[in-house]
């Protein structure tokens, strides 16, 4: 019976320890993602296919990032430029991936993000992210 009890007592340890170790385990994973969504602010994101241009506009503030970065990865078989604004074009080739970005205003404004052929006429396929951070 003493043998019962105390197999008993050493399960409950386990048991208690994993437990903890669980909840830990859990705590550092939400702060890691509660600090990765600090740094970066993500306005939005999707997939696009067979359209003409991609033309996103979105109000952002400074309070949210020092920079306005457009993300895309070219999923069609044209080259896509891609503009914030109409400023810092960036050529994107088939299969390829890449970014543009540029320094966020003082004062709450709409910035378009646009994704057009970079050849005259096509359609374009894309997978895009727009985010605003403290770093390029």
């Amino acid at each position: 019976m003493k043998y019962k009890k105390m197999m008993v007592a050493v399960l409950c340890m386990v048991l208690g320890g994993v437990a903890l170790s669980a909840c830990t385990s859990t705590e550092q994973a939400a702060q890691e993602v509660s600090e990765m969504m600090q740094q970066d602010e993500k306005v939005t994101d999707g997939s696009e296919k067979n359209i003409v241009e991609l033309n996103k506009p979105h109000i952002l503030e400074k309070k949210y990032g020092k920079y306005i970065n457009f993300w895309i990865k070219n999923t069609g078989n044209k080259d896509i430029a891609i503009t914030i604004d109409g400023k810092a074009e960036r050529i994107i080739s088939p299969g390829e991936q890449g970014h543009t970005y540029i320094e966020t205003g003082f004062f709450a404004k709409e910035y378009i993000f646009k994704a057009v052929p970079s050849s005259v006429g096509g359609r374009i396929s894309l997978d895009y992210r727009i985010a605003q951070r403290d770093n390029q």
